[in-house]
């Protein structure tokens, strides 16, 4: 899966440091059971978990949609 991640983020112009960003949050999101049914209360929820910290929360709910 991390491979697929990284081709998804190549097709994009960010920084590389924002694609790093964006890697570790997407790796954590793609990794839950049952994505395709997740939706906006469960997303919260995910992102409420502790280990995120606020930029991060911000990040997940972006590349979420």
């Amino acid at each position: 899966m991390e491979r697929e991640v990284e081709n998804f983020l190549s097709s994009f112009r960010f920084a590389h440091s924002t694609k790093e960003s964006y890697k570790r949050v997407l790796e954590r999101l793609v990794s839950l059971p049952d994505l395709e049914h997740l939706d906006a209360a469960g997303l919260i929820d995910f992102v409420n978990q502790p280990g995120w910290g606020n930029s991060q929360q911000s990040v997940a709910i972006f590349c979420a949609q």
